[in-house]
């Protein structure tokens, strides 16, 4: 109709497109609260001041044209309704009628889109601008919409406080339990780290500081919930011609057109603190970035975090206007505010209630079968925890307890953006190594190659392990013999059978010498204490062998200085060898070298116990890096210090002993007794891990006072010749495979392997003082095996005309010892391929377990199942049916082992974390299902069993 209300004789068509929003008096995200209809005239009027203050041709943005706002009353609203009071109001509603623009996109897709080639930054900076437009008009009324937004929000702090609660309660949660829908699985990661160390009453603190600005501050009107889903974009990119470069250069040209950006949805407007708008904008770009760097995709991330700087330099122009009347401290809170609300955004948001879960650019994996079905949950978990840590340390510092007076603008950004960054690369680290190994384990050549006895994919270390085994001879001898008085034998006999008393040699040493016991010093453990007498009985054997000794004891011979015997105990802490070595060679003289001050002390604190003359003195206070006497014990000295710094020259000795002696140290003492021309060794070395180059090991410190190698691997010519390629990467390996600590498990044949890893180590060794100083060594190992894990001796002694024990007369080989090689060999080989075989061998993919192993778990599978079967609860229409979990701590061969084997037998099987530690394990049930409380006691069953 025209403007007299007639049909005019020419109409002209026109379309108006309509976007039409009914509102309810509650949220559909919190049915539980009120949310009073006013809000929808309260939006209206926002958007009718927004469309007045933004434009196209100052901010590049608009705000939609409210068209009218209309009262509804419904009778369809029963069911959604359900949550609230009946009253006259569930039933009224409200519409708001507004324009719609057309040939829009959401600014949300640049963000999350791992195609997208590039992000238009003049939208950015436009819709930067636009928010600080807005945020600088005059405040027209400061409790603007305040009644119907503000109690909405307030209301949801003490779930987001139960939330952080209960994720760091798993263990004692169930997703039927849990008071919100949001927590529906455990957070066990990086997060709960940092949870863990800020506590619940931390973090109330910081929600009552955020509570106080959401409700106290109001100094600038704003959109109020300026998240990316709220903005359209109108008017895209130039056509994408497939060059990234080009398409970049062509969106952000000043010729090109400029998007216009479209703020919309504005019920939750009202008067605020500055910097919040920007705040709830950041968190979803910067949750974006943080999973494509879990993805594999850096340039996106970084990409995204160059926005992010950009959107706020834009945002400050504005503020920093003069007419603003912003001061730099100002700003210094515009943007500690803004980052507080992204870190509200990051993580109780997105980490504990799982908002857009379903909608992050993750990239997703093929599940092959075995424990690489958790590689895209790992993905998600590593974006999910980083996206909690950046959030809590942005909240943090957005609301900190005390306002630090002296930071500057600038610090305070390039805190943030670092925290920013390392996350980021952290993410992407993660990826790479990941890849890394998948494509390792992908391969098939390596696959084809890589294989043992009976199809086993061998490791790295077991081809280097093999390699070796082709050219050098591993001798193991047995102890040698010790001669002792039918006295003394009658009574090491007797205490050998009897597990509350001594062994020898301490049967025959007085109380204070024993390794059992109450005194400083000693073990108080009777289990622990006996393993340590074998080990201290081995050394001592072979220590009184090589010094020739026929009888034990003696009164003490007056000898000089220059032919006394001196023992050196290197890394000889407390004295639980030296003691027993002084009292039972009188006339030696035993030093005792260690880095520890604490252990020297012990050591002569036990010493004064010892019963002396009445000329004895007491011990003086230990001094540095000097040699002590320990008073009570005449022929006991103590040296603090590292071992490269006991100088032999001015202290010669003859003899060389350690026991247990970590790492690098074991090689820097050899070196020390073989300059020092030393007729001795006794050394059993441990922590061969700690030779692995593959980083630098932050406990070399304990053992040799220094983080800086010293000593190049391999030491003998031989293993020189032997490692050609890859000399560190198959070092590292071998020296990480030996450094084996399981005892019990040393005769499978996977850990026979690694216990032969360890023998080639220590031949090493054995090689290199045959060279180097012209010794004659024996490879030995203590009796029992069980004594300890690292149970290998090296013997060395300078060959004499006079000393006939010191020949090849004693030295017979150990057939256990032997034995544990031979499995090694029998492992690694591929008898599948030895065409001396007559048998055919079954044929298997390769994989990294044997046929032994395979049928083991296939019996504790079916075992438990046919066994829960006669109590009627497998039937699959049965919701309790079992589910059967293994023990914690497994490795990852092992679970892959159960997920194989549970793939043959057609059940499910999937992994499960552990409580708060980390570890996985894999449960197997008819049905996969989340676990409840009953099977988590199950669990415990399984791990008793």
């Amino acid at each position: 109709n025209d403007e007299h209300g007639t049909t005019s004789s020419q109409p002209q068509p026109q379309e108006l497109a309509l976007f039409v929003k009914q509102t309810q008096n509650f949220a559909r995200w919190h049915p539980g609260h009120a949310f009073p209809l006013t809000r929808t005239d309260n939006e209206a009027k926002a958007m009718r001041r927004a469309e007045t203050v933004l434009s196209p041709a100052t901010t590049h943005s608009v705000c939609p044209r409210v068209v009218t706002v209309l009262d509804i009353v419904s009778t369809s609203l029963e069911n959604e309704t359900e949550s609230n009071d009946s009253n006259d109001n569930n039933n009224k509603s409200k519409l708001l009628v507004t324009e719609w623009q057309d040939d829009t996109q959401s600014l949300a897709d640049w963000f999350l889109q791992p195609n997208h080639t590039s992000i238009d930054e003049r939208v950015i900076s436009n819709l930067a601008v636009s928010l600080a437009t807005l945020n600088v008009q005059p405040i027209q009324d400061p409790n603007f919409n305040s009644t119907e937004v503000r109690p909405l929000l307030q209301s949801c702090w003490p779930l987001v406080q139960n939330l952080f609660r209960e994720a760091l309660k798993p263990e004692e949660k169930d997703s039927a339990t849990l008071s919100t829908p949001w927590a529906t699985e455990s957070l066990d990661d990086r997060c709960q780290v940092a949870m863990r160390q800020l506590t619940p009453a931390g973090f109330d603190e910081i929600m009552q500081r955020a509570d106080h600005a959401y409700v106290q501050e109001r100094q600038v009107w704003g959109h109020g919930d300026a998240h990316v889903f709220n903005f359209l974009v109108q008017q895209q990119q130039p056509g994408n011609n497939g060059n990234a470069k080009e398409n970049m250069a062509n969106v952000n040209s000043t010729t090109a057109n400029t998007p216009t950006v479209i703020l919309c949805d504005w019920e939750m407007s009202l008067v605020q603190s500055s910097g919040k708008d920007g705040g709830y904008f950041l968190g979803f770009p910067i949750a974006c970035a943080l999973c494509h760097a879990a993805s594999g995709r850096p340039t996106k991330a970084f990409e995204i975090q160059r926005a992010t700087v950009l959107f706020w330099e834009s945002y400050s122009k504005i503020l920093r206007d003069p007419k603003s009347n912003h001061t730099e401290r100002d700003m210094c809170q515009v943007y500690r505010s803004m980052i507080a609300w992204t870190g509200i955004c990051l993580f109780p948001t997105y980490y504990l209630m799982k908002l857009f879960a379903d909608i992050w650019p993750l990239s997703t994996s093929t599940n092959d079968g075995d424990d690489d079905d958790d590689d895209d949950d790992d993905v998600r978990r590593q974006a999910l925890a980083s996206m909690g840590v950046l959030g809590l340390r942005a909240m943090e510092w957005g609301f900190p307890r005390d306002v630090e007076p002296n930071v500057t603008l600038e610090e305070l950004q390039q805190r943030f953006q670092t925290a920013f960054s390392d996350e980021i690369r952290f993410l992407c680290d993660k990826r790479r190594s990941e890849n890394s190994k998948n494509s390792k384990k992908n391969d098939p050549a390596k696959k084809t190659v890589e294989v043992g006895a009976r199809g086993v994919q061998l490791k790295h270390f077991e081809i280097v392990v093999k390699n070796l085994l082709s050219k050098v001879t591993i001798e193991y001898s047995n102890l040698p013999p010790l001669s002792l008085s039918n006295e003394t034998k009658e009574e090491s006999s007797h205490s050998n059978s009897d597990v509350s008393s001594p062994k020898w040699p301490f049967i025959i040493l007085p109380p204070q010498a024993q390794v059992h016991g109450s005194i400083p010093g000693q073990i108080a453990d009777q289990t622990r204490a006996r393993r340590k007498e074998d080990q201290l009985q081995n050394m001592i054997r072979c220590v009184l062998f090589l010094l020739e000794e026929t009888s034990v004891q003696g009164e003490p011979e007056q000898s000089s200085p220059s032919t006394t015997t001196t023992l050196v105990d290197f890394g000889g802490g407390s004295g639980h060898l030296a003691i027993p070595l002084a009292l039972l060679l009188p006339h030696c003289r035993v030093i005792v070298v260690d880095l520890s001050n604490r252990s020297l002390e012990l050591l002569h604190e036990k010493a004064r116990l010892f019963k002396t003359n009445e000329e004895a003195t007491t011990a003086s206070p230990l001094p540095t890096s000097t040699k002590l006497r320990a008073s009570t014990i005449p022929n006991l000295y103590t040296f603090h210090g590292p071992v490269q710094d006991f100088d032999e020259s001015k202290n010669p000795f003859d003899v060389g002993i350690a026991l247990h002696l970590c790492g690098e140290a074991t090689d820097v003492a050899l070196r020390k007794c073989g300059q020092a021309g030393a007729r001795a060794m006794v050394f059993c070395p441990c922590c061969v891990g700690k030779l692995n180059r593959n980083r630098k090991n932050p406990y070399i410190w304990q053992s040799t006072g220094s983080n800086t190698p010293t000593v190049e691997y391999p030491q003998s010519s031989l293993f020189q010749q032997c490692f050609v390629e890859d000399r560190q990467k198959d070092w590292n390996a071998l020296a990480k495979a030996a450094d084996y600590g399981d005892a019990e498990q040393s005769r499978t044949c996977r850990n026979a392997a690694r216990r032969c890893a360890k023998s080639l180590l220590e031949t090493d060794r054995k090689l290199f003082l045959e060279e180097a100083y012209g010794y004659q060594t024996a490879l030995t190992r203590m009796e029992p095996w069980e004594a300890t894990p690292k149970n290998d001796i090296l013997l060395a002694w300078k060959p004499s005309a006079n000393s006939p024990q010191t020949t090849d007369t004693w030295i017979n080989p150990n057939e256990a010892c032997h034995k544990d090689i031979e499995t090694t060999q029998a492992h690694l080989i591929d008898v599948s391929r030895s065409p001396s075989l007559s048998a055919p061998v079954e044929k298997r993919d390769a994989v990294d377990w044997t046929l032994e192993e395979q049928h083991a778990i296939h019996r504790q599978i079916e075992t438990f199942f046919l066994g829960t079967a006669t109590s009627g609860m497998t039937t699959s229409e049965n919701s309790d049916e079992p589910v059967m979990i293994f023990p914690h701590g497994m490795g990852r061969r092992q679970r892959k082992l159960i997920h194989y084997v549970a793939a043959q037998l057609k059940l499910q099987h999937w992994s499960v974390s552990g409580n708060g530690s980390g570890e996985k394990t894999v449960a197997v049930g008819r049905k996969r299902r989340r676990l409840r409380p009953a099977d988590k006691v199950m669990a415990q069953n399984s791990d008793q069993d």
